[in-house]
């Protein structure tokens, strides 16, 4: 199976005689090999792998982001009594 760029795949490779799983987004493939962004490693410290590597592909869906919901709370100025500034002797 040939990894297309802008897809998420289920990957288990043999680096180094060890076979290690990854689960990631390809962003780029170029000259056999190609960059997987994973949770730990993403944006400019994707992984650089190669493809003659790859012991099994698959190729999953998007997994769905998690939003989040921030609350805010404003609390008034007139709530609380300023307190006088400490000025320096000159």
């Amino acid at each position: 199976m040939k990894i297309q760029t802008k897809k998420h795949y289920n990957l288990k490779m043999n680096i180094f005689g060890r076979d290690v799983e990854y689960t990631g987004k390809v962003l780029e493939v170029k000259n056999g090999e190609f960059r997987l962004e994973t949770e730990e490693d993403n944006g400019c410290r994707a992984l650089t792998l190669k493809e003659k590597d790859i012991l099994f592909c698959e190729e999953i869906p998007e997994p769905k982001k998690e939003e989040k919901i921030w609350k805010i709370r404003k609390n008034k100025a007139q709530d609380y009594e300023l307190k006088p500034s400490v000025e320096p002797d000159f």
